[in-house]
């Protein structure tokens, strides 16, 4: 299962984006990125950085992009 983070830049940055679970445990980060002014979209597979799989649920992401910081909600559903 993977769900998908889609996002907006004002301006090319570097990108960092971590996911955490519900209780605030540290799960998955990709690996910073520059990308350019726009949309984006990402996504999650649906597994830790061991490579094992989250149950479904609602886990939480943390988007920074230059000075912005974004905290929202994805749905994993298997």
């Amino acid at each position: 299962a993977t769900t998908q983070l889609s996002f907006r830049i004002d301006a090319a940055e570097k990108v960092d984006l971590s996911i955490y679970d519900a209780t605030g445990r540290f799960l998955y980060r990709w690996p910073q990125q520059n990308l350019t002014a726009g949309v984006h979209r990402i996504q999650w597979n649906g597994t830790n950085t061991e490579g094992e799989p989250a149950a479904s649920g609602v886990y939480f992401y943390r988007l920074s992009a230059g000075k912005t910081v974004r905290i929202g909600k994805l749905v994993l559903l298997r």
